[in-house]
């Protein structure tokens, strides 16, 4: 399964890509660039330095006890669910702040929804987190 999802992503930005030699290379490692950038903008935000430091804590309390690999999978998973979570909040607060900056009810909503989407997920984490680390207390 993940070799026919790798061989998808490659027919997608191979078929994407202009048929200059060298081109393809430049515009994958451009997007990283670009993705990089992406991250750095959206840990300027408030709420993700609150998910920055509770993963660090997180992580202290993970190498303080000394949990197993099995564990740790399932911690940083959940650390990289929110934070993955919290950068589309931001993006489409951008994006929603973009289109217009009047009270609009469905302007609204999809920001509530994005960001109770966050929260549901940090939720979670804490309840992982909670179930990973009560039995070293």
């Amino acid at each position: 399964m993940l070799i026919l999802t790798f061989l998808w992503f490659y027919c997608i930005i191979y078929l994407s890509v202009p048929r200059r030699e060298g081109a393809f290379v430049k515009t994958f490692a451009m997007g990283f660039v670009y993705a990089f950038r992406g991250v750095g903008m959206a840990a300027k935000g408030r709420n993700m330095r609150v998910h920055f430091g509770a993963a660090i804590v997180v992580s202290l309390f993970g190498l303080y006890f000394g949990i197993t690999a099995n564990q740790w999978m399932v911690i940083i998973l959940c650390i990289g669910c929110v934070i993955a979570a919290e950068a589309m909040n931001t993006a489409i607060e951008v994006l929603c702040d973009f289109v217009t900056t009047d009270k609009v009810e469905a302007i609204r909503r999809v920001k509530d929804m994005a960001a109770g989407s966050v929260l549901v997920l940090a939720i979670a984490s804490a309840v992982v987190a909670v179930i990973t680390f009560i039995p070293y207390f």
